[in-house]
């Protein structure tokens, strides 16, 4: 933006519309040098800093400094040094820079001209009269009683125009300067033409006697859109000696990403060089070019000129590079659009080689754009004009900048070290959601010469620290036929994911052996905050406990499986298993004694009423423990429990040896997994027992409690 101060001394009008054009203008190379913007009398041409560069942007006329007030304007070419102020025409040559024709669309400006002219003035050439509609090239029918040959000589000699009309002047009253664009393509709006503006015959004259008036014969005019709408429009110019042809584009380049598109306006013409040569005999093989423009009373505005391209100035082959490295080596280069991830080291090469670079170089001054996120870390970097020595390495200070400036000390782009470069080593470092680095810039800019290099932009993924909870306050239980509803939450490491992740991530429940996804179980997230639920159908649940495992990934990062168990009660107390044809197993001593069980005990209870529930467990003896001669055994079945201090002989009536409250919803108790060798249900016999298999049975029952 303008300052105070600066618009001041510019004599720039502080307006919106003029913030806002310099604030959205394109860089360009400065002006200063090799052009001039004050010799012609009363011009209203002024330069103007742009963003990157001193004096890149000329102000060929403003808006409305003074109300009212008439304005022409011009910006020839002129010499510096050794660089002459004409451009040679025996050579194939090229042109490009970027217009603004102000925002007050149907009241435009009058427009601008690009202008290649051999005018005795030189820079100080402009048109003597009639601002308006003479755009600052044309004669200026200001004269009612002036011939078409009179009126010519008003015009810059020895020329030939491209406009950029913005006004169409129609209105037919002698000597009021308005009727250039009566007829034909230019009476329809806006428009492209070129011509002659020496040339009398591209003058029709209408009226009588001392009272005339003048229509311009437009060479092949165009229509183009309105363009003073607020934005940029880009030109391109090529020449072509050969044919002695100009082509011109007109609104070729995206003014942000400076990308070609198919031009609004394009044509190709053929000039004449006799009618640019002073005897209008012999063609002219170089001419000084230049920018025109005017407005009228009532129509000014703010036309401006960014020049990023001229025939003079040094011109350049670039290269970008952001390479992705291992170690010293290069293991990816990334294109636009390529994605990166956290860890990963980045370095930015930016480098431009003159073509025509001179004998003793120039100086330059470099301005590098940084990539200006967290998401980056700049390492460290330098400008190099061998790719080996630094000529300027970035202190800590400009590292953390988001723009350096450096002037860089030794004379630049000379024959001996045509090329400089920008090294940049960067470190990608862990974001929460995916980050898009736009393209970064380098540019060299000097008295004769403007480059600008652009890197590939890309996108640093995120990378995640996923985690699973379970959101249910207790222990899952549902009934038998009942489904069971799952709550969960997905964080980054603690913290609330977004939008974006919620999106990316893939939620897998795997049940019984069985995978599902979210939606088969009728999943849901609840918001962008990472909660969710699920339900578990009663068909994939059995009676007890089921183990569920939910795991969640996101692109390449994974969540720890949350393992959740889901109890379903069955509502009945049962024996799960019991001991069927078991053995006890000793040998007699001729002693009192205890004999113990074989290992193949199996007695577990299941109870599926719910927690709080209470059972006992009984045993009695159905059938006494006998020979298969009959001989009945000297012993009794006895139930030990030690850490009780008690010791239960089993008869023929139940006695309970277990009671238990069922502390969850369906729990399961493994009995016998309890009892030690010494402890449980035995055998105690006594000293006349007589060795022999014996075999009984033993009756278990369950009941509620109390």
């Amino acid at each position: 933006m303008l300052s105070e101060r600066q618009a001041q001394a510019a004599g720039v009008a502080l307006d919106e519309d003029m913030q806002a054009a310099v604030k959205t203008a394109p860089n360009g190379m400065t002006l200063s040098s090799l052009f001039d913007a004050k010799d012609v009398q009363d011009s209203a041409t002024q330069l103007v800093d742009g963003t990157f560069t001193k004096e890149s942007i000329a102000q060929i006329t403003n808006d409305n400094i003074s109300p009212q007030a008439e304005q022409v304007g011009a910006l020839w070419s002129q010499r510096l040094g050794k660089t002459e102020a004409k451009v040679n025409l025996m050579h194939d040559t090229s042109w490009s820079f970027w217009l603004y024709f102000g925002n007050k669309a149907a009241k435009q400006s009058s427009g601008i001209a690009f202008v290649l002219q051999n005018d005795g003035r030189n820079t100080q050439a402009i048109a003597r009269s009639g601002k308006g509609q003479s755009l600052g090239v044309w004669a200026g029918d200001t004269n009612s009683r002036a011939s078409a040959s009179d009126l010519a000589t008003t015009a810059i000699q020895h020329s030939w125009a491209l406009e950029f009309d913005t006004t169409v002047n129609k209105t037919s009253s002698p000597g009021a300067g308005n009727y250039y664009d009566a007829e034909g393509i230019p009476s329809q709006g806006p428009h492209i033409a070129s011509g002659y503006p020496a040339d009398a015959s591209m003058y029709k004259q209408y009226g009588q006697r001392n009272k005339h008036y003048f229509a311009l014969k437009h060479q092949q005019p165009k229509l183009m859109t309105n363009p003073a709408d607020g934005h940029w429009r880009h030109v391109t110019i090529d020449w072509k000696v050969a044919s002695s042809q100009l082509t011109y584009a007109f609104n070729d380049q995206n003014p942000k990403t400076r990308q070609s598109v198919t031009p609004e306006v394009q044509d190709t013409v053929t000039i004449d060089r006799k009618k640019l040569s002073a005897d209008g005999k012999t063609p002219a093989d170089k001419v000084t070019w230049g920018i025109t423009g005017a407005t009228g009373k009532f129509n000014s505005a703010n036309q401006l000129i960014v020049l990023d391209q001229t025939p003079r100035q040094l011109h350049f082959s670039t290269l970008a590079e952001t390479n992705i490295m291992q170690h010293m080596s290069i293991k990816r280069k990334i294109k636009e659009g390529d994605t990166v991830t956290p860890g990963e080291t980045l370095r930015y090469v930016l480098h431009a080689t003159a073509n025509n670079p001179t004998q003793v170089g120039t100086l330059t001054t470099a301005t590098a754009l940084l990539p200006a996120t967290s998401a980056v870390k700049r390492v460290r970097g330098h400008f190099t004009n061998d790719g080996v020595h630094a000529l300027h390495t970035l202190n800590s200070e400009e590292l953390l900048a988001d723009r350096v400036d450096a002037r860089i000390a030794s004379r630049a782009f000379s024959v001996a070290n045509p090329a400089l470069a920008f090294w940049l080593k960067t470190e990608i470092q862990p974001v929460d959601h995916d980050v898009y680095v736009p393209p970064r810039k380098l540019i060299f800019s000097g008295v004769d010469h403007y480059v600008e290099v652009q890197s590939a932009g890309y996108t640093v993924q995120r990378k995640l620290n996923l985690k699973l909870e379970c959101l249910d306050d207790k222990a899952l239980s549902v009934e038998k036929g009942e489904d069971a509803t799952v709550h969960a939450r997905l964080s980054n490491a603690g913290q609330d994911v977004n939008a974006d992740i919620v999106a990316d991530t893939k939620v897998r429940v795997d049940v019984g052996g069985l995978t599902f996804n979210l939606n088969q179980l009728k999943g849901t997230w609840e918001g962008t905050s990472g909660k969710f639920r699920f339900k578990v159908p009663s068909r994939l649940l059995k009676p007890g406990k089921n183990n569920v495992s939910v795991q969640a990934t996101n692109r390449k990062d994974a969540a720890e499986p949350l393992k959740i168990a889901i109890n379903q009660r069955s509502g009945d107390l049962a024996f799960d298993t019991m001991p069927c044809n078991c053995n006890f197993k000793g040998e007699l001593n001729g002693r009192h004694q205890m004999i113990g069980r074989d290992k193949d005990w199996q007695l577990r209870v299941r109870d599926g009423r719910g927690a709080g529930s209470s059972w006992k467990l009984q045993l009695n003896v159905s059938k006494k423990f006998t020979t298969t001669d009959g001989r009945e055994l000297s012993g009794d079945v006895v139930y030990r429990n030690r850490k009780a201090r008690q010791k239960l002989t089993i008869g023929d009536k139940p006695t309970v040896i277990e009671e238990q409250t069922t502390k969850e919803d369906d729990e399961c108790v493994d009995v016998a997994q309890k009892w030690k060798d010494n402890d449980g249900v035995l055998i105690e016999v006594n000293g006349d027992a007589v060795a022999g298999d014996y075999s009984g049975e033993l009756l278990w029952q369950l009941t509620d409690a109390p």
